[in-house]
């Protein structure tokens, strides 16, 4: 992606996305090893990182009752 932008004289900055759960304790077999896969894959290519995450609760909580409780 780098050398196609640089091709038509853009910059870019390339995210990666993590995972913020406990691998070990999550219920989802890919997150228990998307993050070190992600950096044995991409080593230190990417610019920054975006950590995914829901910040409601698994009772899906409305974002308006959330944001009001912070």
């Amino acid at each position: 992606m780098r050398k196609a932008a640089a091709d038509v004289g853009a910059k870019i900055k390339i995210g990666a996305q993590l995972v913020q759960t406990d691998p070990v304790n999550s219920w989802n077999a890919v997150d228990k090893t998307w993050n070190s896969g992600l950096f044995a894959s991409a080593g230190d290519y990417a610019d920054f990182y975006i950590v995914h995450d829901y910040f409601t609760g698994s009772d899906n909580e409305r974002l308006q009752l959330f944001l009001i409780r912070r």
